[in-house]
């Protein structure tokens, strides 16, 4: 054999060989086959506590078969451990959706509904897992647990039981008996049945924490603490229980001993620095700003090149208002650091810092600054774009942002300034898109939600807002500022039994401020059941004389009952026990105000004064009591009195402008309106009120097209007034389709404004319809009436010209 054929026969083989080794390789591991072997690699993971390298593993068999419940089950199992809640969530909801059937899959959605307090939903995954199996341990303790926030204890008994027959010692079972048997009171028998659960599983977390509120019920606070201090021992790396017995520790003035927890914490971290800086937060709260500091700059001196602290150090002292100190450290940083990113983000906190203190012209400089040396830097962009929006300037403000996202497309900062970009501009559907995906990126943070169902119900959309609100409570279910807006606004939709629930989690979360009372009583003024709410809030506040809110709810109620004679006999009464009580003058006199009786109102807002002269609202309240008696000098001196000692209240302020607009100079109130949007008042009343005298009483171009700018936010508005404000300046700048939709808009909701109608004739004339226009026109005059109309003569002059 030569040469030539020998390479050919190796060259024969190792095709062969090839062949084989693909083909037939192939031939014997399936894709089905190969994902459930990533499968089981991932699951074996899992149980190790790699999750990174499980979560690939899982990834890997859902691109070969992407309908694996099993591996999908995986990835929630991950995201549960990771604390990724809404991962978990829609990884749940992917099992359910290839798995109808998969009870463990349905049973942790039910729970995830019941935490977050979405009772209905939680009762829907309830059934459905019922359905797939009516004898599942889990899925009947799942149905006690709603069954008992229903507050039906006798059937969440019956299920737990049942739940025990079929699986003893279940725990989601015990747990619901031990809760049941707090509720009642009967902490002895919660014991019995917590300690028959811990036999089985001694390091169950949620076992032991509800045994320190049995504990704690029954007095028995060294054994409390013994459980607290079990958790530590059991799970040494998980710093939370530390955490939760110096908070037990706290709540028994047990403050040395609650530090030294947060000390030793802190002392054992290596470069993580969120332990220090907790311990710095309890020194701020416990020990003192100054302690805090000097502790925080003790690390500063300890770490100097750990520019995190260095960082930590300037936000604490801008918290503290500390502009000089924070220079310094500004400084320190942009002239010694050699990284220029710590350089532009440092200069960034000083442009942030000026516009804080209203040196926006100094703030541009700098921020322009960072832009020539990173034009795509995040910080410096945002800024700008902050600035864009005093200044009206929308489209700079949404490319700047824009530019951002495309950088970083999750930065919830650039979208939730994009949505508020487009609010303002009047592109609602845009805001509305922008302001979800901002709520998304931050991971359900509750500052982004409530500014979200904020621009939801502002646009009359509270079931929507209500959905956002209960997302945060999904993940946040203890956050104050959500339940209150969720109970404010179950309120105003007349769901008295929703705002019930707020009120019964707030008396769970143990409700210092009284807010569930407030809440109750709110209710049944709902249902108009006066004598109800006010026995309610009487004995709220004879618990709690000190809080001003019961008096301010219980006087409300006594008028909606038209009781004003009451409701004055009980401030009379709250006055004549503590005099100095300043809150009681203010309502008392709002109470004379409504009945008409001046002088007293008078009398109550100048005794507030006396008692707090830097009390703005004295000032108001007198201001406009004095208004509704004529004496227009007065008020005047008044509001100017008040802005002398509290320059910056929204509210003296814009009386003031609006009392100065109405005594006819109108400059001057154009001069204030415009000062207090320098000063970031972006309120829709400060902008509805500068863009009408912009179009009604100034004639050049500029001033109109201003007032079209500023009024862009009102597009999409459900208020009539500013619909015609939008209106009324899109005919200004000549845009005469856009204002006769807004027009008639408007005056489907105020048929009987001579203003609006005087509006729409002069739009018909700019469109040639000279019949619709003196129509209108005619039809100003007449609702106008023998009233002083400003406008009278203009029109009759307009119709002799038709």
């Amino acid at each position: 054999m030569n040469k030539k054929a020998i390479i050919n026969l190796k060259l024969g083989s190792l095709l062969l060989f090839i062949f084989v080794m693909t083909f037939g390789l192939s031939a014997c591991s399936s894709p089905e086959e190969k994902a459930q072997e990533y499968y089981e690699e991932g699951k074996k993971l899992l149980d190790k506590g790699e999750y990174v390298k499980a979560n690939i593993q899982f990834k890997n068999a859902l691109q070969l078969n992407n309908t694996m419940a099993d591996a999908i089950w995986g990835q929630a199992l991950i995201a549960e451990k990771q604390s990724n809640w809404q991962g978990m969530l829609n990884s749940l909801r992917r099992v359910v959706l290839v798995d109808p059937k998969h009870i463990d899959a349905l049973v942790k959605i039910g729970r995830i509904y019941l935490v977050s307090g979405q009772l209905d939903k939680a009762l829907e995954y309830s059934d459905q897992s019922i359905a797939v199996d009516s004898e599942n341990s889990s899925a009947l303790a799942l149905r006690a647990a709603i069954l008992l926030k229903l507050d039906d204890p006798d059937a969440a008994i019956e299920f737990a039981n049942s739940a025990l027959k079929h699986e003893p010692g279940h725990i989601d079972a015990l747990i619901v008996l031990a809760t049941e048997r707090l509720i009642r009171g009967d902490s002895v028998q919660a014991l019995e049945y917590l300690d028959q659960g811990l036999e089985n599983d001694n390091k169950n977390i949620a076992l032991q924490l509800i045994k320190v509120q049995a504990l704690g019920k029954l007095a028995q606070l060294d054994k409390a603490e013994e459980v607290y201090r079990k958790l530590i021992s059991y799970y040494p790396d998980n710093s939370v229980f530390s955490y939760a017995l110096a908070e037990f520790l706290i709540k028994r003035n047990r403050i040395d001993e609650a530090e030294s927890i947060y000390k030793s914490l802190a002392q054992a971290a290596k470069e993580d620095n969120s332990t220090r800086f907790k311990y710095i937060s309890f020194l701020g709260k416990y020990k003192g700003a100054e302690t805090a500091r000097t502790q925080l700059q003790t690390y500063a001196d300890q770490r100097p090149d750990d520019n995190e602290i260095k960082f930590a150090l300037i936000d604490f002292n801008i918290v503290e208002r500390n502009y000089e100190r924070v220079e310094e450290l500004l400084e320190q940083l942009i002239s010694k650091s050699p990284e220029k990113e710590i350089v532009l983000r440092a200069k960034g906190i000083r442009a942030a810092t000026l516009l804080a203190t209203n040196k926006k012209a100094d703030a541009e400089k700098i921020i322009s600054e960072i832009l020539a040396a990173d034009n795509r830097n995040e910080q410096a962009l945002i800024l700008k774009a902050k600035l864009d929006i005093d200044k009206q300037r929308y489209d700079d403000s949404i490319a700047g942002l824009r530019t951002v996202l495309r950088d970083n497309p999750d930065s919830s900062r650039a979208l939730l300034l994009l949505a508020s970009t487009h609010a303002l501009s009047g592109s609602i559907e845009l805001a509305d898109e922008q302001y979800l995906r901002a709520f998304r990126a931050s991971e359900l943070s509750p500052a982004y939600g409530l500014q979200y169902a904020d621009f939801l119900l502002k646009i009359r959309q509270p079931e929507r807002a209500e959905y956002i609100m209960l997302d945060v409570l999904s993940i946040n279910p203890r956050h104050l500022p959500t339940l209150k807006l969720l109970a404010q606004t179950r309120l105003q939709l007349g769901d008295w039994v929703g705002a019930q629930q707020i009120a019964d989690a707030l008396k769970r979360l143990g409700d210092k401020e009284n807010l569930s009372t407030q809440i109750e009583s709110a209710v049944l003024v709902g249902k108009k059941d006066y004598d109800e709410s006010i026995a309610l809030l009487k004995q709220t506040f004879e618990s709690a004389s000190s809080d001003v809110k019961p008096v301010v709810a219980l006087a409300r109620t006594y008028l909606l009952a038209g009781e004003a004679n009451k409701a004055l006999e009980f401030l009379d009464s709250v006055i004549q026990a503590s005099p100095e009580k300043v809150d009681a003058y203010l309502i008392r006199g709002q109470v004379y105000l409504a009945q008409g009786q001046m002088q007293k109102a008078v009398e109550n807002y100048n005794k507030v004064i006396q008692l707090e002269k830097n009390n703005p609202l004295g000032y108001y309240y007198l201001s406009v009591t004095q208004a509704r008696q004529g004496d227009q000098q007065g008020a005047y001196e008044t509001l100017t009195s008040g802005l002398q000692v509290a320059p910056n209240d929204f509210g003296l302020r814009i009386s003031l402008a609006a009392l100065v607009q109405q005594k006819g100079d109108v400059d001057k109130a154009i001069e204030m309106y415009e000062a207090m949007l320098d000063d970031g008042l972006e309120s829709d009343i400060v902008v509805n009120n500068l863009a009408s005298l912009l179009t009604e009483y100034r004639t050049d171009k500029a001033s109109h097209e201003r007032a079209y700018v500023l009024s862009q936010r009102f597009k999409r508005s459900h208020i009539p007034q500013f619909k015609d404000t939008f209106g009324w300046s899109s005919y200004k700048v000549g845009k005469y389709a856009e204002a006769d939709i807004l027009l008639k808009s408007a005056l489907e909701q105020l048929p009987d404004v001579p203003d609006i109608h005087y509006h729409i004739g002069m739009n018909y004339i700019a469109r040639n319809d000279v019949e619709n226009a003196r129509k209108s026109l005619e039809r100003a005059l007449e609702l106008a009436g023998d009233s002083q109309f400003d406008k009278a003569d203009k029109i009759r002059a307009t119709l002799k010209n038709l």
